[in-house]
């Protein structure tokens, strides 16, 4: 059979069972939702990032910043998390509704995830159609993809990252390097978080494929054959730059970065919790029940699963076997022994996590290191049959064990449905045994396949439990309106949050689906510079609704949403604007603008906290006192005491481009409420002026009397850097493909 009819044959495999798995969302029997994150966070992301590019292609402005995004936003490069190097882009432009495109994205990721891992496999080594299918199926319904489905920048990783390790496999046999950098380069774009364990992995699998395979395993030789590669993944980077280099700079802002933890141990949950996963898919992860091993508050021991099947259970366990038969399976153990110690350590696993803590979310290249190593013992099961039975009977003890554990110290209460999980897992893991047994090996390979894609739709109709099904309380269409009409040109909206569907503590982000400014947000990349005024408002984390009314005049907001006239904070003078559904707009008549000056200056805030460590009070006036560093401080604080005035904004030419003007006759400093990032560059008269950062985060300038013309432009710090950085990477790739061109295929061939 010729190679490219086993492609179609897997692809078209792939393809049928992905459709029949997805055949209640294609038919619209069920609502394509998993979860709150992908309605509240990352659709409303790529439908910015839509507009966006619609309006770089329609009026070539760049798609750098976002004001619909939490008091404004660095969307090029904070969005690089979740969308701005999404490969699929070109794509979903061509849908009318994101979601519908997002759906046929999905079901593209999860056969070309397959068939991705199935051309690893074929490069590997392995010859076995059989077990080849298999494995790809394993792969492309497993536990971690089942997660995935809806979170879509893993998704996309774990899709293409069979790729990078095939690009090793590649130059290893035939000494061919482009393929290798140009995976490297989309790995990069898809999620960098994702891509740093990657990276650390791809060292102790460089050791392990050069020992599978029989090569001459001495470190100094390996260390020195991979310098190439080394070099290949830095073109890789290289040529990712233009978005890499912006969205790397911007996340080393951000406090979670280098949180990293020091503990011994984990909980004992935890290590329940990764043992029952071998034959567990995760159906209860996010249901109503909760997590049976919850042991954080975030997710991150808790959030993930290794599973590829009950099958994987006996064939990891036979390497507890003290028989080593030869150097593959040698190899096989010692790499699978050293992944699951750094998984298992908190200290270890932080690394891996990029030195933020201790987590669980790089699981899925243990899902990938299980899917190959099942696959492996696949493609000769008849011969390890025997080693895999003794597999099970070792999982079986400590399974056995550890169940009887649970109750004994009573680790687990109430817990019905997750014990029914781990029953009906244990039985098909039973039936593995029985098959094995007696040498019905054909029936493994079926019920293998059969078992992953029955596991896929039920976690998914979980998952779908957690989602939201409402009709939106705000109109787009009208709010564009009411903002086409208005006569300002910047202004911001409140509404509260409590007053929208769905009703949850993460709606925040609706302004970037209803194309309005305002001061709610449930986003971990939001501007890093803005802690400190988040935390003067009482926010220590990524979910925020800054709704003190000071806050709210000196941020600029003009108009004020409630479903009732009683709702309107008192103190205020308001006037009834116009209607957004049932829901009442009202005017603020003493509202501030984009940027007013101060002439009284703090350094130094009296502080009131709880007992969460969160503050509760201070004794900053928002609209009348300027919290300045100490920088600033020194240039401002014998200055006079005078009135504020207001900034007139002459031009909104676009988020990144806004011009105005005002006349001081006394030295103030002019504040903006755009958040301070070195991203804006101010000219105060065609003359570029410093910028300070002042009210815990904003941008202000220090001006003399006189008439100022001021403009402000942004531009991601590093863009420049990373443009270049993308043309030496692209001038790399291209050296590269001529070597290739001129490399003969290597005669060492695969043990």
């Amino acid at each position: 059979m010729k190679n490219y009819k086993k492609h179609l044959i897997v692809l078209g495999i792939l393809t049928l069972l992905t459709l029949i798995v997805f055949s209640p969302y294609l038919l619209d029997i069920k609502p394509f939702l998993f979860g709150a994150d992908q309605q509240l966070q990352y659709s409303y992301f790529y439908e910015e990032w839509k507009r966006l590019l619609i309006n770089f292609i329609e009026t070539k402005t760049f798609p750098f910043y976002s004001f619909n995004t939490y008091l404004g936003n660095n969307f090029y490069a904070s969005k690089l998390y979740y969308v701005t190097g999404d490969i699929f882009m070109p794509f979903i432009m061509l849908f009318k509704d994101v979601e519908i495109a997002l759906m046929w994205v999905t079901l593209i990721l999860v056969i070309l995830s397959g068939f991705n891992f199935s051309l690893f496999l074929r490069t590997f080594g392995l010859k076995r159609e059989k077990a080849i299918i298999v494995g790809s199926i394993i792969y492309a319904f497993s536990g971690i993809a089942s997660i995935y489905i809806g979170q879509y920048m893993f998704h996309r990783f774990y899709c293409f990252l069979p790729l990078a390790f095939m690009g090793i496999e590649n130059y290893l046999i035939k000494g061919k390097l482009t393929f290798f950098a140009i995976s490297i380069t989309i790995l990069a774009l898809q999620n960098y978080y994702f891509l740093f364990p990657t990276s650390l992995m791809m060292v102790l699998y460089y050791f392990f494929t050069n020992y599978y395979h029989g090569r001459p395993f001495k470190v100094l030789k390996i260390l020195k054959s991979s310098i190439p590669l080394i070099i290949a993944y830095l073109i890789g980077i290289l040529l990712a730059g233009i978005l890499f280099v912006p969205g790397i700079l911007y996340i080393l802002q951000n406090e979670r970065v280098g949180s990293s933890s020091f503990t011994l141990f984990y909980n004992i949950r935890v290590y329940l919790g990764f043992l029952f996963h071998y034959i567990s898919a995760p159906i209860t992860l996010f249901s109503r029940y909760g997590y049976l091993f919850y042991a954080d508050t975030n997710g991150h021991l808790s959030w993930y699963s290794i599973y590829t099947g009950a099958i994987t259970a006996p064939i990891i366990f036979s390497l507890i076997n003290k028989e080593i038969k030869n150097h593959k399976d040698k190899a096989i153990k010692i790499f699978y022994l050293t992944v699951v110690i750094c998984t298992l350590t908190p200290f270890i696993s932080s690394i891996f996590h990029g030195f933020s803590g201790s987590s669980m979310r790089w699981m899925f290249l243990v899902t990938f290191i299980n899917a190959l190593i099942v696959s492996i013992y696949l493609e000769n099961f008849e011969k390890k049959a025997n080693e895999i039975l003794k597999g099970s009977l070792n999982y079986l003890m400590v399974f056995i064990i550890s169940f009887i554990f649970l109750f004994l110290f009573k680790i687990v209460d109430n817990h019905r449905e997750h014990i029914i999980v781990l029953i009906v897992s244990f039985i098909i893991f039973c039936m593995y045994i029985y098959l094995i047994k007696t040498k019905k090996y054909k029936y493994v390979y079926i019920c293998t396949v059969i078992e992953v894609c029955i596991m896929m739709p039920l976690c998914l109709v979980v998952l779908s439990s957690t989602s939201y099904k409402y009709n939106p309380t705000l109109d787009k269409e009208t709010i564009s309106y009411y903002n086409y009409i208005d006569d300002d040109i910047f202004y911001r909206m409140y509404v509260n949050p409590k007053e929208l569907l769905p009703t949850s503590d993460m709606n925040l982000n609706q302004s970037i689906k209803m194309n309005f400014y305002t001061t709610t947000t449930y986003d971990s990349t939001m501007e890093p510079q803005l802690k400190k005024f988040n935390e003067l408002n009482g926010f220590n984390w990524h979910i925020i609704n800054v709704n003190d009314m000071e806050a709210l005049r000196m941020l600029g907001v003009k108009y004020y949403i409630v479903s009732d006239e009683s709702m309107l904070p008192k103190g205020y003078e308001w006037t009834y604007y116009n209607n957004i559904n049932h829901l009442m707009m009202f005017k603020l008549e003493n509202y501030r603008p984009i940027g007013f000056t101060y002439s009284k200056f703090k350094k130094d805030l009296n502080l009131e906290y709880n007992i969460e460590d969160t503050i509760v009070s201070h004794d900053l006036d928002w609209n009348n006192e300027l919290l300045v560093e100490e920088d600033l401080y020194e240039l401002v604080q014998d200055i006079e005491p005078s009135g504020s005035i207001d900034f007139e904004l002459l031009e909104f030419y676009n988020d990144n481009h806004l011009y105005g003007h005002i006349k001081n006759d006394v030295k103030q400093v002019l504040y903006f409420s755009i958040p301070y990032t070195k991203g804006w560059r101010v000219y105060d008269n065609e003359i570029m002026v410093d910028t300070y950062k002042v009210q815990g985060g904003f941008i202000g300038i220090l001006l003399e009397p006189g008439d100022h013309y001021i403009t402000l432009q942004f531009s991601p710090p590093g863009f420049k850097y990373g443009a270049y950085s993308t043309i030496i990477g692209a001038l790399g790739v291209i050296v590269l493909f001529v070597l290739d061109l001129k490399t003969k295929e290597r005669s060492v061939e695969i043990d």
